[in-house]
C-alpha cells in the first residue's frame, strides 16, 4: 500500500503557534490527564520531549488528514501513529509518535471523533478517512483554546453489560 499526502493545501496557515499548541496541550490534559506521560522517573525528563514532539508532529500531520464522518474501526490508533511518523519523516523531522500524544493532537484539534478503549471491549478509534474526507481548518483548534472545552467521545459499539450498572 502506498501512502501519499495533499500537498495543495497551505500546512503553516492552519498550524497553531508554539504557545498555543502549549496551551491546547494543557487544556487536552486538563480534561484528560492520563493521557499525560509518566515523568516521575530517572529518565521523565526524556518522556516529556518525547510527548510533546510527539503531539507537536501528530497535530502538523492531522493537518493534512481528511476527517471522515463515522468513526473508523477497522483502522486502529497503532496505524494511524505510523502515518504520522512516515509523514514527518517524509519531511525531514522525524519523530515518534505514541498513542497518547497522537490522542492529545486529536482531541486538540477539536473536530475528530473518537471512541476511548475501555474495559468491556472497545478500542480507541478515530474519525479519520483514509483516502479523502473533510479537510481541517483551524477554526476547530481555535475554538477549543476559546472555550476551553473538547469534544466529547462517541459511545463505543461495546456498552457495559447490564449486570456492571451502578445501584
Amino acid at each position: 500500500m502506498r501512502i501519499t499526502y495533499p500537498t495543495t493545501a497551505p500546512i503553516a496557515s492552519l498550524l497553531p503557534t508554539d504557545a498555543q499548541l502549549t496551551e491546547l496541550r494543557t487544556i487536552v490534559l486538563a480534561h484528560r490527564p492520563k493521557l499525560a506521560p509518566d515523568v516521575s522517573g530517572k529518565f521523565g525528563y526524556q518522556d516529556e520531549i518525547e510527548f510533546d514532539r510527539g503531539i507537536a508532529g501528530a497535530f502538523r500531520w492531522l493537518a493534512t488528514v481528511g476527517r471522515a464522518d463515522e468513526i473508523n474501526h477497522r483502522t486502529y490508533l497503532t496505524y494511524w501513529s505510523d502515518c504520522a511518523e512516515q509523514y514527518l519523516s517524509s519531511l525531514g523531522t522525524p519523530a515518534t509518535i505514541r498513542g497518547n500524544a497522537l490522542i492529545v493532537a486529536v482531541l486538540a484539534w477539536g473536530d475528530i471523533s473518537y471512541v476511548e478503549g475501555d474495559n468491556f471491549g472497545n478500542v480507541p478509534a478515530l474519525a479519520l478517512a483514509t483516502y479523502g474526507g473533510k479537510l481541517p481548518t483551524a477554526a476547530s483548534w481555535q475554538r477549543v483554546l476559546k472555550d476551553k472545552q473538547i469534544l466529547k467521545p462517541t459511545p463505543g459499539r461495546f456498552g457495559a453489560p447490564a449486570s456492571s450498572r451502578v445501584v
